[in-house]
């Protein structure tokens, strides 16, 4: 039988001749790719002892003997595991690898976390080792740093789908548009479902929470005036649109920015409305208001000051 000296079935030839193991079936080879000049990857396994080992041989002399047949191609010989976390760490000899992410198992995509001194090992001449291991394995292999992990924020699939089964709501994914540079800016400030969303455009505002840009602001305001229809509950306990005003005067959320916990403090010192509020804020007795600080009147009255035209 004729063999390419390209081929990866000559690697598997030679092992099966100089490793008594391999030849005999004690040790399997399972996976064999190939970047010929530069290196092979073999992934072996057995039932009975520890593969890797009787491969390499005393002090490397069994593999260096394919080595050479091989004109000097590196070859490394890991260990195959069924299961994939164990499998990729080994594929990616001779870095090692801290942890593995999985990014998404139905496309076969992880992050393998590594230290900043085995980035060159990882990725190898011309990324070649993580081709290479790419290929044994059949994942695709992103190489990144813990400092990276924790910049991009990247989490397995699992823990998202945790998060998710936790948290009470809709997810902000589901909003069209979106975007996952803002929902990530969102869940910074523990914004994590389109229901609280609403509460922050309603009720608290934006001025609170930080990363986001006017221009994303806006998009947010666009997308949920666009796909969401929002009811504010009323006096009665019937629903008004946020723009109707009832009997007993304009509602508090109607101020932008205006902060929840604020409106909370108001109503129990009996202020319920805007106008309410301009009346309390002229007659001085905001600052009395049970639980508001000095810092907080003085945000409200500017809320004021910007948003409603007082008449004398």
């Amino acid at each position: 039988m004729f063999l390419s000296r390209t081929s990866p079935e000559l690697v598997r030839e030679l092992l099966n001749q100089d490793i008594p193991e391999i030849g005999e079936g004690t040790i399997e080879i399972k996976r064999i790719v190939r970047e010929p000049g530069y290196k092979t990857k073999v992934a072996v396994a057995s039932d009975t002892i520890e593969p890797v080992a009787p491969c390499i041989g005393p002090h490397g002399v069994r593999i260096t003997n394919v080595v050479k047949e091989l004109g000097g191609e590196k070859i490394d010989v890991v260990r195959y595991s069924d299961d994939s976390d164990s499998f990729i760490k080994n594929a990616l000899t001779p870095a090692k690898v801290e942890r593995i992410i999985v990014q998404d198992e139905s496309s076969k995509m992880v992050f393998a976390v590594v230290g900043m001194d085995q980035l060159a090992y990882a990725y190898g001449k011309q990324k070649k080792n993580v081709i290479l291991a790419a290929r044994l394995t059949g994942w695709k292999i992103n190489i990144k740093t813990e400092a990276e992990i924790d910049e991009e924020q990247i989490e397995s699939a699992d823990v998202k789908e945790l998060k998710n089964m936790f948290i009470d709501g809709t997810p902000l994914d589901e909003l069209p548009g979106l975007g996952e540079d803002i929902i990530a800016a969102l869940q910074e400030n523990d914004v994590h479902t389109v229901e609280s969303l609403v509460e922050v455009d309603e009720i608290s505002g934006y001025a609170n929470l930080s990363g986001l840009s006017e221009d994303q602001i806006k998009k947010i305001k666009k997308v949920l005036s666009e796909s969401v229809e929002v009811e504010v509950e009323g006096e009665e306990g019937g629903t008004d649109t946020p723009n109707e005003e009832d009997d007993e005067g304009t509602s508090l959320g109607m101020l932008p920015d205006f902060n929840k916990k604020w409106i909370e403090k108001l109503k129990t010192a009996g202020i319920t409305s805007i106008e309410e509020l301009v009346d309390a804020s002229q007659s001085g007795r905001l600052p009395g208001v049970e639980g508001l600080d000095a810092e907080e009147v003085k945000a409200i009255q500017a809320v004021l000051a910007e948003n409603v035209e007082v008449e004398d």
